[in-house]
């Protein structure tokens, strides 16, 4: 979340487009829906092995 909130700051301090945000805000939510994803993946892997 504070990822997105910085690069919205730094948007707008180059002034960029509302459209240009728009478009940051939604690739910052898939890069961090991403990372979970895979965080969770991980864990359960680490659960996995420690059972063994």
């Amino acid at each position: 979340m504070s990822m997105i909130v910085y690069y919205m700051i730094l948007a707008l301090e180059i002034m960029q487009s509302p459209q240009y945000l728009s478009i940051l805000t939604k690739q910052n939510a898939v890069c961090f829906k991403t990372s979970f994803e895979c965080l969770k993946i991980f864990k359960n892997i680490f659960k996995q092995n420690r059972k063994l």
